[in-house]
């Protein structure tokens, strides 16, 4: 469980703050402004959290803190409606830098997402105009307004110059990995939950299972198997050792076992 710190940062001033406590049950949900820039904070160090997952609902971004797809720390309502912004952090440097993808397509950029994708995204190594609040002079920059074609050639720009980076690309393949896991965890996941309304359609209200619906859970749970080997396969890839224990656990949550079919009609 982490405690992160939301600000909402305009060309000239701080127009909304929110903390946000990780893996809670409860998301952070807030509304979509435009020509904003969402600068994250974790508490325990004071800079932008390394990596974060993001995933595009409808038109809201979800976004995790803990590596878990299935349950937002933080919902941006309508972000995709208002692409004028971009998610930034600061790093240890001491820079201001923007969110982009660990995969290096430009594609995955969390203002390009499509429906339903789920991509991590780092901080990246190009460093932004400083903000506002800092002062002329410190760290060899002036303050200039920073906020300018966030969603267009500016920030796209940077993901590619990051992309090209030796220490940027370094981490983006060692990331490849987990991201390619992810997909493939949450795509068995999806089986299970086909899979689990099938038996329960089937059980019903008599508990009675045919052996024409007991054939048909047969081929979901084959499909939902394959998905695990699958994913196994991935998770297996993966070098970061908590990253890897924290995908094989949910992982390890999706094996199920079938009913038999017990209907009692079959022996009239």
């Amino acid at each position: 469980m982490k405690t992160i710190s939301l600000k909402l940062n305009t060309a000239t001033q701080t127009v909304a703050e929110y903390t946000i406590i990780t893996q809670d049950g409860s998301p952070t949900v807030i509304q979509a402004s435009n020509k904003v820039n969402y600068e994250l904070i974790d508490q325990a160090t004071g800079r932008g959290p390394e990596r974060i997952l993001t995933k595009r609902v409808g038109q809201d971004l979800h976004i995790s803190f803990e590596n878990n797809a299935d349950e937002a720390d933080l919902i941006i309502e309508d972000f995709y409606n208002n692409l004028d912004s971009a998610l930034i952090g600061l790093a240890e440097s001491g820079d201001y830098h923007y969110y982009i993808p660990e995969s290096g397509e430009v594609s995955d950029f969390v203002t390009r997402l499509e429906l339903n994708d789920i991509e991590g995204q780092i901080l990246g190594d190009d460093s932004l105009v400083a903000p506002w609040w800092i002062e002329a002079g410190q760290a060899g920059r002036g303050a200039l307004p920073w906020l300018a074609g966030l969603a267009t050639a500016g920030v796209i720009g940077a993901a590619s110059n990051n992309s090209g980076s030796k220490d940027n690309k370094n981490y983006t393949e060692n990331n490849q990995d987990l991201s390619e896991a992810e997909k493939s965890l949450q795509t068995a996941k999806e089986a299970k939950q086909k899979l689990d309304a099938e038996i329960a359609k089937a059980i019903g209200e008599d508990g009675a299972i045919t052996p024409a619906e007991k054939a048909q859970l047969d081929a979901l749970k084959s499909e939902l198997d394959e998905t695990i080997k699958i994913a196994q396969k991935q998770i297996d890839n993966i070098a970061n050792v908590n990253e890897k224990a924290n995908l094989q656990e949910q992982l390890d949550g999706l094996a199920t076992d079938l009913p038999e079919a017990n209907d009692r009609n079959d022996n009239d």
